[in-house]
């Protein structure tokens, strides 16, 4: 039998039973039902013998189209708004509610449950071992001092690699440990997983992540990288979109926070933020964060930039730092951060400049704090200041008993 007739047999057949397989009609309704049921039914069983016997069916397969039409119209098997899509509809109170939450950052300001993080970059530019980094530092609850990235408690992390071995991402992970001071330990709340043969455009694999993440306490999933996570063509918006929609109920569901790492286009200038991910911008439109991962060229320090559908944006630098006995310090600072303490340093310089026409052989401490304590600048901070002018060679420290005198170099007055 040629075998697209034999499917049409099955389906036809398939039909008709599910049709005749009915609860007994209790009200006129009901009856009216089962009647257009059974009629339906016959239908398909005279379609069928009429196939067999290879008659014309002139119009018979449209006339039960719209018979099976009429039935699947039933209000009553239909299924509310939510039982179909998963999403409720909120209005009045319940939406109003919405708007007193406060953002439940699992790390601020990148990671907030129920959404996506984008991070991109270049190729074997960091972007892979800066997130290491951050399952270490969110693992532990322990952040770089003056970190612009910080959260209130650790959280527990699953980073999935498909590119860094167990041996590899272990050494890393002690080394950042150790960078962090906290010794070369092994986090209990980061997870790893290494070359899983898992994809979000597989239904099954998304239930059994699922499944993984409420029995684990996951607050956060990293996938390194999202070209390892799925098998459809990245530049189709149509392929790649249902694989991000997926992800993003995926985190609402679960209500952890999902990153993923992401290749850039090659030439980013002139593109926006948004666009300077790789393939299509159903990609980056599916992140409520992104953060552009610069190129550090020869050096160790990558400029870094983020944004956020809530509201934060700002630029970094990022520097990679290697200390005694393999340990690794990640020191990551806030541009806007950065030149705000070099214009209160400069404060500082110029306070002990006016000051000095007055106190000749030297200003002393007391006097600069004074003078600057109505920028704001404490008496600590002060101190610090101080100490790095010193240490920059901008000023010249002397003593006299327990007092400290500051001079400006003589190619300076």
């Amino acid at each position: 039998m040629n075998p697209q007739l034999e499917k049409r047999l099955l389906d036809l057949a398939g039909a008709w039973r599910s049709m005749s397989d009915s609860a007994d009609p209790v009200s006129p309704e009901a009856v009216e039902a089962e009647r257009r049921r059974n009629d339906a039914a016959c239908m398909a069983r005279a379609i069928a013998e009429k196939i067999l016997r290879r008659e014309p069916l002139d119009g018979d397969l449209s006339k039960l189209a719209e018979t099976c039409n009429d039935l699947s119209g039933d209000d009553a098997a239909l299924p509310t708004w939510q039982e179909l899509t998963g999403a409720p509809i909120l209005s009045g109170s319940p939406l109003l509610e919405q708007a007193n939450f406060p953002v439940p950052y699992v790390a601020f300001p990148l990671f907030i449950r129920g959404t996506l993080t984008q991070i991109h970059g270049p190729p074997k530019g960091g972007k892979s071992t800066f997130s290491l980094f951050f399952s270490v530092a969110a693992a532990c609850g322990s952040w770089p001092q003056d970190s612009p990235i910080y959260a209130d408690q650790p959280a527990r992390v699953l980073f999935v690699s498909w590119e860094d071995a167990p041996i590899l991402l272990s050494r890393r992970i002690a080394s950042y440990a150790d960078g962090l001071g906290l010794g070369r330990i092994m986090p209990e709340n980061l997870l790893v997983t290494y070359m899983p043969e898992f994809y979000l455009n597989v239904a099954k694999h998304i239930t059994v992540l699922e499944k993984e993440i409420v029995e684990r306490h996951l607050d956060v999933v990293i996938f390194d990288t999202l070209s390892h996570a799925h098998a459809v063509e990245e530049n189709t918006a149509t392929e790649i979109k249902p694989v991000m929609n997926a992800m993003r109920r995926l985190a609402v569901r679960t209500q952890s926070s999902l990153c993923y790492v992401h290749h850039a286009v090659k030439a980013k200038e002139g593109r926006s933020i948004g666009e300077r991910g790789r393939g299509s911008t159903a990609i980056s439109a599916s992140a409520d964060i992104i953060i552009d991962w610069g190129d550090h060229g020869q050096s160790d320090i990558t400029p870094v930039s983020f944004t956020s559908k809530w509201g934060e944006k700002g630029t970094w630098e990022v520097e990679y730092v290697r200390l005694p006995n393999d340990a690794v310090r990640w020191d990551i600072r806030a541009l806007e951060i950065k030149k705000n303490k070099t214009e209160r340093k400069n404060a500082v310089l110029r306070a002990i400049t006016d000051l000095l026409p007055h106190w000749q052989a030297g200003v002393p401490s007391t006097a600069v704090i004074t003078l600057v304590a109505d920028m704001g600048i404490s008496k600590q901070t002060c101190h610090r200041y101080l100490a790095q002018l010193v240490d920059d060679k901008k000023v010249l420290l002397q003593t006299d008993g327990k007092r400290h005198l500051y001079l400006l170099p003589s190619d300076n007055q």
